[in-house]
């Protein structure tokens, strides 16, 4: 696993000394790897024939396993993202493990943390605290501050960072993407699985780039332009309003880079040229440090604007209205009058 190298080999060189935990926490946000690494790792402790590298992938163990169908292996992952049961915990889980393996030396329980409430927590404690000798748990939740002290305590975790630029456009290129890889990488902000999630997500390039269109546009459009063009495009592209803030907001981090005199980290990168007219269009004919300060100020209190927008979109709100104050108020925090 790409930037897991140190990792999976701690956890192998503990499973070989027979010193892995019983049971462990991968801990990062959703799409950072944490299940792919609880199973890579189950599929080995699981398998008839470890290899240096991990599983054969070939015994009968490794083939039951890709199938789904490990006796051995129950992973209890949420319905329709719903909290997870503590009835279902207790029956697949608590009174499983009283049952022997059935055709590997261990059994494993994949189970996915961040949908746990607390009845569910107090529920596998003991089994958490005592477990068989062929038992493990491998728990994965976004930190450790979701579950109880009590689970904590009994528990090892292991921490998935983010990963690098260049370790994410590998992962891309190996997935066989080759196009926007410095912005996905960038955009994804160290995780993986958002990565390749925004690579594989038809028209999202060109929605991007009509964003970015429509905010450089922006200082100088009148309001009858804000309405036909602007407003039309937001008024168009409802289903995709998210992923529009979230990429309004990375321009907006850009544009506060830019104006604080610096050029690395942008994610925007490969839309420099744009950015840096938008960025003199904001500032105007205003160019000293005061001047700078106040616009950098504008920008992220549009950012703080935009979010409270994205929590808007999850109650009921009249999305024209919406819209439009949105555009409003970025039009306001571009223009170079209000320096």
């Amino acid at each position: 696993m790409i930037g897991r190298e140190a990792l999976t080999r701690t956890l192998w060189d503990q499973a070989t000394q027979h010193s892995l935990p019983h049971a462990l926490a991968f801990t990062g946000p959703e799409g950072s790897g944490r299940a792919s690494l609880a199973r890579a790792l189950a599929q080995t402790l699981l398998c008839e024939n470890p290899q240096d590298q991990g599983a054969c992938g070939s015994c009968p163990s490794c083939t039951y396993f890709a199938a789904g169908t490990h006796p051995d292996f129950k992973e209890i992952s949420p319905e329709d993202q719903k909290l997870i049961k503590v009835d279902r915990l207790r029956q697949e889980v608590v009174a499983d493990l009283r049952m022997l393996p059935q055709i590997s030396p261990c059994k494993i329980y994949l189970l996915k943390a961040d949908y746990f409430n607390e009845q569910g927590q107090n529920a596998l404690l003991k089994s958490l605290e005592e477990p068989p000798s062929y038992a493990y748990f491998f728990l994965t939740v976004r930190d450790l501050g979701q579950l109880l002290p009590t689970v904590v305590s009994r528990i090892s975790e292991y921490k998935l960072e983010p990963l690098s630029l260049s370790q994410l456009r590998t992962v891309l290129h190996q997935q066989g993407f080759d196009q926007d890889l410095d912005f996905l990488a960038a955009y994804a902000q160290g995780n993986p699985g958002q990565a390749l999630a925004l690579a594989s997500r038809e028209g999202f390039a060109e929605l991007r780039q009509s964003v970015l269109d429509l905010l450089c546009q922006l200082p100088g459009q009148s309001y009858l332009d804000l309405a036909a063009d602007s407003h039309s495009l937001l008024l168009a592209e409802k289903d995709h309003f998210q992923d529009i803030l979230e990429i309004m907001l990375t321009v907006l981090r850009d544009l506060a880079l830019l104006l604080a005199g610096q050029t690395e980290g942008l994610i925007n990168q490969d839309q420099l040229a744009k950015l840096q007219a938008l960025a003199k269009k904001i500032l105007g004919r205003q160019g000293d440090p005061q001047s700078r300060a106040q616009a950098i100020q504008r920008l992220q209190d549009m950012e703080a604007f935009i979010a409270d927008l994205g929590r808007a979109m999850l109650v009921n709100v009249n999305y024209e209205v919406l819209t439009w104050s949105l555009l409003q108020e970025l039009k306001a925090a571009f223009s170079p009058d209000r320096l």
